[in-house]
């Protein structure tokens, strides 16, 4: 009955976010920079990393510190046009590169570390089976929705006429990433329905605030396998949804 309530709902989705920005945290990643021209060139290396992997803590060091260092205080070792340095004994990743290809070590060291010292572990039962179709007639699109969700098993939790409201409230609210044109949608249920996730490609995009949607995507919350709130904005959850 509460799914009637509109005020429960909006309060329901800002206590949700609440925990669950801090589930979809980091915990600490460090990391040792070193390199063949000194810890002066050591630190440009930092400060160039810095802006294209901002969820680390770099560390400059000479090539002689190393032998005292204490490695377990660290994730990974980033060498940059070293010729002399052995590396060989160090008991973390050692990642070698040239200082010209940043970029590419940020995309290995994002993949290889950050990602994996993600806090949340519930993500992989929404995706499990997901839905895909396509919306070729606007005018029907909240309607053929709901026969989706329907025809896998959801079960309205209210008329109709009601739910419809409820999603042309969360489909126009101007609430997502305009420049990829992706709306992703977070819906609470108590269902154990088998699929739990619905994506739908809109062969006319519906125009918001100056910006289209292109791409819409539900993923049903059953707080039985943990919640979950997906935001537009994550830059490491998006990609599951950029179809």
């Amino acid at each position: 009955m509460l799914s009637y309530d509109y005020l429960f709902y909006e309060i329901a989705i800002k206590l949700y976010a609440i925990v669950y920005n801090v589930r979809n945290e980091y915990y600490p990643c460090r990391a040792l920079v070193v390199s063949g021209f000194g810890k002066n060139y050591a630190k440009v290396a930092c400060e160039r990393l810095k802006r294209s992997l901002t969820k680390v803590d770099y560390i400059p060091c000479y090539e002689y510190e190393l032998e005292k260092i204490d490695f377990t205080h660290y994730d990974f070792v980033l060498a940059y046009d070293v010729n002399d340095i052995n590396l060989k004994n160090i008991p973390v990743p050692v990642y070698e590169d040239k200082m010209d290809s940043i970029n590419q070590s940020s995309i290995r060291i994002w993949s290889d570390h950050v990602a994996k010292k993600r806090k949340i572990k519930v993500l992989r039962p929404y995706l499990d089976y997901p839905v895909y179709s396509t919306i070729l007639d606007s005018a029907q699109m909240i309607d053929i929705i709901i026969d989706a969700f329907m025809n896998k098993g959801y079960i309205l939790p209210e008329s109709r006429s009601s739910f419809k409201g409820l999603l042309y409230q969360l489909i126009y609210d101007g609430l997502y990433d305009q420049s990829s044109g992706i709306k992703i949608i977070t819906l609470f249920t108590n269902q154990d329905i088998g699929f739990k996730y619905f994506a739908f490609s809109l062969k006319e995009p519906v125009f918001i605030d100056g910006g289209k949607i292109v791409l819409l995507h539900f993923l049903f919350m059953n707080t039985s396998n943990g919640s979950i709130v997906i935001k537009n904005g994550d830059s490491e959850l998006h990609r599951y949804f950029n179809l």
